[in-house]
């Protein structure tokens, strides 16, 4: 959300995987780096590690100032953004975390984009109106999304958003796929399904997640609906807030379609398979940097 926001005002700003972080090259002098971590995992460490080669640091996380210096090691500069830590249980799909997140995301790129003499297209009062509305509508929500997938199975699903939305969630594919252990949903612009998503899909049964906006044009959703089988199943989730405040609506209503769909297929969220089998990946951040460049445990 923040670097889609940011880009789409005309600032230079790009999203960097964790991985890239492991080459000791990687830095910016001129740039500010923004890493967001809700427990500083070990992976990104590799990227606070790397704060010296930039500008400037910020870290939107959880933990404390404290443990923020022990990870990061000494010297450490950096401007931290609290995230509410509600402890979240140790499950592989995180609910709460990431739409904490993009809350702070949307406020920073607010920031910094006032800071660089760019009107913003919202600020706090907005953001803060925008989450009452979402806990006053929290019910119908919840009832909608369980009321679409009332008789979901194994379906493909795809996302489908307008006029470029998608940059702004990507994020809720991770929700999906965490959630139910399936194969992570694309996310197509409406219009770009006509040319091989459509084809792809059309002898199969599959569920269409269209991401609408308050705003946006419908007709355009209209006419894609148009274009699907039978054996497809269209579901508009149209959020009343418009982008990119919106992002906040959806992610919520995807995570009750991940609840709606673990209703009717329960399993054992705190066990899943290959758990601790990710370990070699996911502790690479354990690695400190030797001074001839490589790295070592």
């Amino acid at each position: 959300a923040l670097v889609a926001e940011l880009s789409a005002h005309g600032l230079p700003a790009r999203f960097v995987p964790l991985s890239a972080f492991a080459s000791p090259s990687l830095g910016d002098s001129d740039a500010t780096l923004v890493i967001f971590s809700q427990r500083l995992s070990p992976n990104a460490r590799l990227a606070l590690r790397a704060s010296p080669r930039f500008a400037s640091t910020i870290v939107c996380t959880t933990v404390d100032d404290a443990t923020l210096r022990e990870r990061g090691g000494a010297g450490l500069e950096v401007v931290t953004r609290r995230l509410p830590d509600l402890n979240e249980p140790p499950t592989l799909v995180r609910v709460l975390g990431p739409p904490c997140a993009t809350l702070d995301a949307l406020r920073l790129a607010a920031q910094l984009l006032a800071l660089a003499g760019v009107p913003p297209r919202f600020d706090d009062d907005a953001i803060s109106a925008a989450v009452t509305a979402l806990d006053d509508r929290a019910d119908d929500i919840a009832a909608q999304c369980a009321a679409a997938l009332a008789d979901y199975g194994d379906d493909e699903v795809v996302f489908v958003t307008v006029g470029g939305y998608d940059a702004w969630v990507r994020g809720i594919r991770c929700t999906w796929q965490e959630g139910l252990l399936v194969a992570r949903p694309p996310i197509y612009d409406a219009l770009a399904f006509a040319h091989g998503p459509l084809q792809q899909l059309y002898p199969r049964r599959a569920a269409i997640i269209a991401l609408g906006c308050d705003g946006d044009d419908p007709r355009v959703l209209e006419r894609l609906r148009a274009t699907l089988a039978p054996q497809h199943r269209f579901v508009e989730l149209r959020s009343h807030l418009a982008a990119p405040l919106s992002v906040l609506e959806h992610d919520a209503m995807v995570g009750w379609l991940v609840h709606a769909a673990l209703q009717r297929a329960p399993r054992d969220l705190f066990q899943w398979p290959g758990k601790g089998a990710d370990g070699p990946l996911y502790k690479l951040g354990e690695l400190r940097d030797d001074s001839d460049g490589s790295a070592q445990a």
